[in-house]
């Protein structure tokens, strides 16, 4: 077995076959959307920190790993002493299935990317990881699932295809946070900015201390995150 480690993943390699495994180390927060519901007074500087934590984990699973994650939501994403981690990457293509009978939440919907919803033929790609990227930014700002009380997931899905329909930005948000995250949701897939260059735009956020709504909080997490 090859040990793939990276501060907000583990991957075990097996040699012979090439398969991948995820091993992940026990998590006191729970997932991220429980965290988020617990922790309503989050910062700004704390959002985007955890924000960057999961851009950390997808670039290296892209540029070092080799892979796509394919599932990822604020279920897939684990905290640890404020620390996210990325969880539960799928390591074979997902069935989606949008006939009437579709059982998906309307929250599930949100994080697959729109051109698998157009196109059952299309196949997951790093973009597709990016778009899901900008649903849990966007619930990072919120505290909530995207479209949580949308009644109708067919009528979600179609508004989504033909609407481009996607959550309004929570009052509060910074520009530069927000632009980031509608960057990652654009429809078309060639429009969408890496995990690289979202990670970057969001080390330049969280030294931004205009962010700062706290004296203290930036000195700490400074600290904690170097």
């Amino acid at each position: 077995m090859k040990h793939i480690i990276q501060n907000t993943l583990i991957f075990l390699q097996d040699l012979e076959t090439k398969s991948y495994y995820a091993v992940l180390e026990y998590v006191n927060n729970g997932n991220l959307h429980d965290y988020l519901s617990e922790h309503k007074d989050l910062n700004w500087i704390q959002r985007i920190q955890i924000s960057k934590d999961i851009a950390s984990g997808l670039e290296y699973l892209h540029n070092n790993v080799g892979m796509i994650h394919r599932n990822l939501n604020t279920k897939t994403v684990l905290i640890h002493m404020g620390k996210a981690k990325i969880s539960n990457p799928v390591f074979s293509e997902l069935s989606i299935d949008t006939s009437p009978s579709l059982s998906l939440q309307g929250w599930m919907i949100a994080f697959i990317d729109v051109e698998l919803l157009k196109d059952l033929n299309s196949t997951f790609t790093a973009a597709s990881d990016i778009y899901s990227l900008g649903f849990v930014m966007w619930s990072i700002s919120s505290g909530k699932f995207p479209f949580e009380n949308f009644t109708s997931q067919i009528d979600l899905v179609k508004r989504i295809i033909s609407e481009n329909f996607r959550e309004n930005p929570v009052n509060g948000t910074p520009k530069a946070y927000l632009d980031l995250y509608q960057k990652c949701w654009r429809s078309n897939s060639k429009e969408r900015i890496s995990a690289q260059e979202v990670y970057t735009q969001l080390e330049i956020m969280l030294h931004d201390k205009s962010l700062n709504v706290d004296g203290d909080t930036y000195t700490m997490l400074e600290s904690i995150y170097p």
